[in-house]
């Protein structure tokens, strides 16, 4: 991995006011890598990661090459100037390329493709066709409004 991971980046150049609150936390005085100007800075590294956190839980892998790169999406999301967001994607390509290797998977931060927003997490859908089994074996079975309802979202 790079030696830029230890790169100080300030709060001034994260426009997202949550996660400039959350990275205050830990935060040092220095001179960022980013801007050039003096202030509270965190490590590239620490950036990288709580964007990951949050970019993981909301985005998914699309197999099409025309959707947005993770870097477009921390632009959007975080508020980083463009040139910023490519790092922070080169940072977590490079960290997760051992892990994806060792583990048979592809690399999330791999050029191959874009990204979209996740759909509905899988186990609330299994929730919800259970609880639809449940009521037809259980509630009226012709006719369940509740149960054309969902019939009719799915």
């Amino acid at each position: 991995m790079s030696d830029s991971s230890e790169a100080p980046i300030c709060l001034a150049c994260v426009g997202d006011p949550h996660l400039r609150a959350r990275l205050l936390t830990g935060a040092s005085h220095a001179t960022c890598d980013e801007c050039g100007e003096d202030g509270a800075a965190v490590p590239l590294a620490r950036l990288a990661e709580e964007i990951d956190g949050a970019f993981q839980d909301h985005f998914e892998l699309t197999p099409y090459e025309q959707s947005p790169s993770a870097a477009d999406i921390f632009v959007r999301i975080a508020g980083l100037d463009p040139d910023l967001a490519w790092r922070v994607e080169d940072y977590l390509r490079e960290k997760l390329e051992v892990v994806a290797e060792r583990e048979g998977r592809p690399n999330l931060y791999d050029y191959s493709t874009g990204f979209a927003p996740a759909g509905t997490p899988l186990f609330w859908q299994h929730a919800r066709w259970d609880r639809f089994c449940a009521m037809l074996c259980t509630n009226g079975r012709y006719f369940n409004r509740e149960a054309e309802t969902w019939l009719d979202e799915v």
